[in-house]
């Protein structure tokens, strides 16, 4: 009888014995899989502010660049003509536009004012080069005001000739008064 329950109490406390590294083991297995979990959170969190802050960068060098484009259109970045560099050009194929220091002027006019000045004569604008120019503003629905502009600065940067300079300065005050009666 003292050897059956030797052996009832032995084998009980193995089995409490096994029971308790078991549930050390589970413990273990628990603390080590909770851990595993926060770091992979932790790397996903800095992963996400990692882009978050890329993009808000990213944001603000465009928010950065649109103000420089807005600025650079009303010319309130204090370049002036002399320091600007003489043509700065922002065109693509199919565009009618050269920007000069920050104004918009007509791309097949100044094209033309350069091709009559360049390669012959005495590299100023006559009167029939001026003719040319004033026909080619007037192509589509008469001379815009980009237009306008353009010959006025082909007048400032342009060597005419005086009766050159007459013509389109005539045909430029025509256009202006014809603008006011309308």
């Amino acid at each position: 009888m003292y050897r059956q329950w030797r052996r009832k109490e032995f084998s009980r406390l193995s089995q409490m014995d096994r029971d308790s590294k078991a549930a050390h083991k589970a413990k273990e297995f628990e603390e080590g899989r909770a851990s595993r979990i926060n770091e992979h959170e932790e790397q996903v969190s800095k992963k996400q502010d990692k882009r978050k802050k890329k993009k808000e960068r990213e944001k603000a060098n465009k928010k950065a660049k649109i103000e420089e484009q807005k600025k650079a259109k009303r010319g309130e970045d204090g370049v002036t003509e002399e320091k600007a560099p003489e043509y700065t050009v922002f065109c693509q194929l199919g565009t009618y536009y050269k920007q000069i220091a920050g104004v918009k002027y007509d791309k097949g006019l100044l094209d033309l004012a350069e091709s009559l000045t360049t390669g012959r004569g005495d590299g100023r604008i006559s009167r029939d080069d001026a003719l040319k120019l004033w026909e080619d503003a007037l192509d589509g629905k008469g001379v815009t005001e980009c237009e306008c502009r353009t010959l006025q600065y082909v007048l400032e940067k342009f060597n005419c000739t005086d009766s050159g300079r007459a013509l389109l300065e005539e045909k430029l005050k025509e256009h202006n008064t014809e603008l006011k009666k309308a």
